[in-house]
């Protein structure tokens, strides 16, 4: 069995979904940053913003960084000034915990 072609899925879909190739960006998204439900502080927010500043700070900067307090997904949006800025700030934040006791 192909595992690029998952069941139930269209094959010309699965097809195309393999060969689309990797677009390099200035923008990411990073999930799984909070969970809304649980946050208590009044700044939380702020708090996990200036984090992902900071971590993107260290690899070219960010130009901005938006917290979607409402999502359930935990998303945080962040454009960088570069694409290589962009995917070294992905390689040092991926698998980062923030604020965990």
């Amino acid at each position: 069995m192909n595992p690029a072609i998952l069941p139930g899925q269209p094959q010309a879909a699965a097809v195309a979904a393999a060969a689309a190739p990797t677009i390099a960006t200035q923008c990411f998204l990073l999930s799984n940053m909070f969970d809304p439900l649980t946050e208590t502080n009044p700044s939380w927010d702020e708090e996990i913003r200036r984090d992902v500043i900071e971590e993107c700070r260290k690899h070219g900067g960010a130009l901005h960084v938006y917290v979607d307090r409402a999502s359930p997904e935990g998303h945080v949006y962040v454009k960088c000034p570069t694409i290589a800025s962009a995917v070294a700030s992905v390689n040092a934040l991926h698998g980062r915990w923030f604020a965990e006791a």
